[in-house]
């Protein structure tokens, strides 16, 4: 072995990871042997980048590790990523309950978690502490964790913010400056627990000296970064988006953009639309409580090509006491599958599929559109005539539902439902009809809404009342033509 070779194996050694303390005087000391390098003190870095194999490629199988995701491709060890959200979004609610997950080992919004019982750190520079203890309480009660499952998790709230002096930009917007003592307040925080994950929320409360300057939006992200890197860790900032922006873009989110530039990841936390919500199978007013989180900037993944959503539920502590006796009600989040919920009747929509209501709604579309000359002609089903069928269904069903008239669209909703139904079940068909015209001449022909009662339950009960109303031979032999029918069905 030459010379050369064996300050390769050296170098090699001693520079596996350049991040392990000593590593570059251990290198200057071993080259020194060789002659290489006889300068005091660390190599510089322009003849590292020269000689160290981590700045070249020697071969195929010379690679780096894996990145160390810790949850989904959301967080990775060593980074910055962003979330951002409207006011009111319930962000901090998200941001708990992944932190659950993370501590837990437990996928409990059904993103991945690539490491079991690790670490993290939330820091609530908006709320108090108790109140952040009653987000981490209801999260745990909703989702059956144990307080022995969460022991990794530590928080501190906007008491503790103010008591440290934490604020990590100060002055004014004019004359903002860095505050280097609050990032080293927070190193010393991250360096004593050691959490794989530190979350900040949100950005603007640790910032009183302004988050709209790129200069020092950028140096702060960076130096965040650098912490990340030094403690092997991710750093999840929270952040507010612009009012009125376009949540699909990254540009959504508030303040420099040097904040989303200088991430790795940001996601933003979307509501549910109405139109979103009659996709998925809910009435229009249960898309308040609903949100997906969408992928606007990764810089190590492909963007996701499925929707996530999740939902928003609210959980009683029992913390009553003699004058609050029904104690706390907390919001949490679980995943929302809209799969599930369109299978059947869930929830507050249970009422419409009740067979009262069904009954109801069979002779309220039997009933059919009155003709000039005082007869009555199926609705049509043509899609221009839809709206027109779903709000008779609406006002025929008054008085039958409990609650109508309360939530206009949710009853528009849900009466659309009901029409499926009974069409699914055969109920209902669209068939061929016919009607006069208006001036008398002949008929139109058009596909129509047709009851098809013999196919219900209430066969005999409607043919009961055809038959009131026909004369008697007429009701004899229909009378006689069901006898058969129920003697065949006991046969």
């Amino acid at each position: 072995m030459n010379n050369e070779d064996e300050i390769e194996i050296l170098v090699s050694e001693i520079l596996g990871s350049l991040h392990k303390p000593g590593s570059e005087d251990r290198l200057s000391a071993g080259l020194a042997e060789y002659g290489v390098w006889d300068g005091p003190g660390p190599i510089p870095l322009a003849d590292r980048i020269v000689s160290d194999p981590r700045f070249y490629m020697s071969g195929s199988e010379d690679l780096p590790g894996p990145r160390q995701w810790l949850l989904g491709t959301e967080l990775v060890v060593g980074e910055v990523s962003v979330l951002g959200g409207p006011a009111g979004a319930g962000k901090s609610t998200y941001v708990v309950t992944n932190l659950l997950c993370t501590v837990s080992g437990k996928a409990l919004l059904g993103r991945h978690v690539f490491r079991k019982y690790l670490r993290a750190l939330y820091i609530s520079a908006e709320d108090g502490t108790d109140e952040t203890r009653r987000r981490v309480a209801a999260g745990c009660r909703h989702h059956g964790l144990q307080s022995t499952e969460i022991s990794g998790l530590r928080f501190f709230g906007a008491e503790e913010v103010d008591e440290l002096g934490l604020f990590l930009v100060v002055g004014s917007e004019e004359s903002a400056t860095l505050d280097e003592t609050s990032l080293k307040k927070l190193e010393e925080i991250i360096e004593k627990w050691g959490p794989a994950i530190v979350a900040i929320d949100p950005l603007g409360s640790l910032c009183p000296g302004g988050v709209n300057r790129n200069g020092i939006m950028g140096r702060l992200i960076r130096a965040l970064k650098k912490i990340a890197q030094r403690h092997q860790c991710a750093i999840w900032i929270v952040h507010h988006t612009k009012k009125g922006g376009d949540l699909s873009s990254a540009e959504a989110i508030g303040g420099a953009s040097a904040i989303v530039n200088h991430a790795r990841v940001a996601n933003l936390m979307v509501p549910m639309t109405e139109s979103e919500a009659k996709a998925c199978g809910l009435p229009p007013s249960h898309a308040r409580g609903h949100f997906r989180v969408h992928t606007a900037k990764t810089n190590f993944s492909a963007p996701s090509t499925q929707t996530e959503w999740f939902k928003f539920a609210s959980i009683n502590l029992g913390n009553g006491t003699p004058e609050y006796p029904n104690g706390d009600n907390v919001q949490v989040v679980e995943r929302f599958v809209p799969a599930q919920a369109a299978q059947g009747a869930q929830g507050a929509q249970a009422p419409w599929f009740d067979p009262i209501v069904l009954r109801a709604a069979l002779a309220t579309l039997d009933t059919g559109e009155p003709q000039s000359d005082g007869s009555a002609a199926p609705f049509s089903a043509a899609k221009t005539m839809r709206k027109r069928v779903v709000t008779t269904l609406v006002s025929g069903l008054h008085g039958v539902v409990p609650g109508m008239g309360n939530l206009p669209a949710d009853d528009v909703f849900n009466a659309e439902r009901v029409l499926s139904e009974l069409i699914s079940k055969g109920w209902v068909a669209i068939a061929a009809c016919k009607k006069r015209k208006t001036n008398g001449g002949g008929y139109n022909q058009f596909q129509g809404y047709v009851v098809l009662w013999p196919n219900t339950p209430w066969k005999k009960e409607h043919a009961a009342a055809q038959a009131n109303a026909l004369s008697e031979a007429e009701a004899q032999e229909l009378r006689r033509a069901i006898a058969i029918e129920h003697l065949a069905e006991l046969v």
